[in-house]
């Protein structure tokens, strides 16, 4: 009924970005389903909160998962953030290059990507900055931070909720076009490629990466990610799921 669900760490958080990376933010996705109401209350019991109708988010970003009805499970709008208006003409011209009309409304860039056919969304702005993660007592080698006492992921009244969006990734059988149309039209960064890029990981912020697309018999989202805290929250929320 839901698909595929990643949920996990962040891969970094060292700040580097360049600064030719006009894009900054993963804000939301749109997903159509069959059965919204059926996901709305999977994640409601999973740690997102309802904060409108069909709209799922965190305590720190309001929206970040929008569900609504449809054929078949599919990821129907990417909902991205770049720096400043010029970098909407800037994105229009690239893609443009590439065939792909859009059109710009103010500070809003919109097109619909060439093979999957989701609509792409680009605000100016950025994504909410998110609340410091509460840090727990871990024991590490030489450096006993929790001596004598349970762990805090033991003994926690709930499980900690997911913290934002982190990924999203795409298969398609014409991977070449559709990385293409990431790297070179929309403007994210190569991370890693897989195979001389046969499969590619993508970043707009400071994670290994927003967006992984590789090879598949037909145009698919595969799985989409929330992070979370640590490593303990992110066990506990995948026994969460599996129960």
């Amino acid at each position: 009924m839901f698909g595929s669900v990643t949920i996990g760490c962040a891969d970094r958080h060292d700040g580097e970005k360049g600064n030719d990376m006009a894009l900054n933010g993963l804000l939301d996705i749109e997903l159509s389903v069959a059965d919204p109401a059926a996901l709305v209350e999977f994640w409601e019991r999973h740690g997102l909160i309802r904060t409108g109708d069909g709209v799922l988010g965190t305590a720190d970003r309001p929206v970040q998962l929008r569900i609504v009805e449809g054929a078949y499970r599919h990821m129907s709008e990417l909902h991205l953030s770049c720096d400043a208006e010029s970098d909407l003409v800037d994105i229009a011209d690239r893609i443009g290059d590439l065939g792909v009309a859009s059109t710009i409304d103010g500070t809003t860039l919109r097109c619909i990507d060439p093979v999957f056919g989701h609509r792409v969304t680009i605000d100016v702005g950025a994504p909410p900055p998110l609340s410091p993660t509460q840090v727990r007592a871990i024991n590490h080698p030489g450096e006993q931070a929790r001596a004598g006492v349970r762990a805090d992921a033991v003994a926690e009244d709930f499980p900690r909720p997911p913290r934002r969006l982190g990924h999203v990734v795409l298969g398609t059988p014409k991977f070449a076009e559709a990385t293409s149309f990431f790297i070179d039209g929309l403007g994210y960064r190569v991370s890693d490629q897989v195979l001389n890029g046969v499969a590619t990981f993508a970043r707009i912020e400071s994670d290994h990466h927003n967006l992984l697309i590789h090879p598949g018999p037909c145009g698919h989202l595969n799985h989409y990610a929330l992070e979370m805290d640590d490593v303990d929250a992110v066990g506990k929320a995948g026994m969460g799921v599996l129960a």
